[in-house]
């Protein structure tokens, strides 16, 4: 075992990986440099342009505070492996950086879930740097459809890639 590196670890022949602890919660699965390599492959792909990622929100079932058990998107986790509510990602493939947007909870949500992990701590383990409040990325996909006629904007839905020019 100690020759093995990274989250790796080799247990009745198999790999599994530990995943990455904020606050003692559960952040990643994998290392930030996993999900920074999965998000170069994929911008290198669009080669121009924006990418966004969108998250899944929280499900209420009878009223907004009583909500299904959370999962998120299956592509926004492969990318960018945040298992939170309420977050969305832009690959931006010009500039090579990735920005996760999402609000930090208020005081009156920490009241009912104690110390959470903050947005940027949390896009921190997924190595990326950047992060804004969820309304800008609205302002975000605006300025570049404005900036550029030839920008293409990709929205993945399910794996299929769709322009949204």
């Amino acid at each position: 075992d100690q020759d093995l590196k990274g989250d790796d670890k080799r247990e009745a022949g198999r790999t599994t990986h530990s995943p990455i602890m904020i606050l003692g919660g559960e952040c990643c699965m994998f290392a930030a440099h996993t999900y920074v390599s999965r998000r170069a492959t994929l911008a290198s792909s669009l080669k121009s342009g924006l990418l966004v990622l969108l998250g899944n929100d929280e499900s209420p079932m009878n009223y907004t505070d009583n909500t299904y058990h959370f999962r998120q998107d299956s592509t926004f986790l492969y990318y960018v492996g945040l298992s939170h509510a309420g977050l969305s990602a832009v690959v931006d493939a010009d500039a090579g950086e990735t920005t996760v947007f999402g609000n930090d909870l208020t005081i009156d949500d920490i009241v009912w879930t104690g110390p959470q992990p903050t947005v940027a701590e949390l896009a921190a383990a997924a190595g990326v740097t950047r992060t804004a409040p969820a309304p800008a990325l609205a302002e975000v996909v605006a300025r570049a459809q404005a900036a550029a006629v030839d920008q293409p904007i990709g929205c993945i839905w399910a794996l299929k890639v769709d322009i949204l020019r």
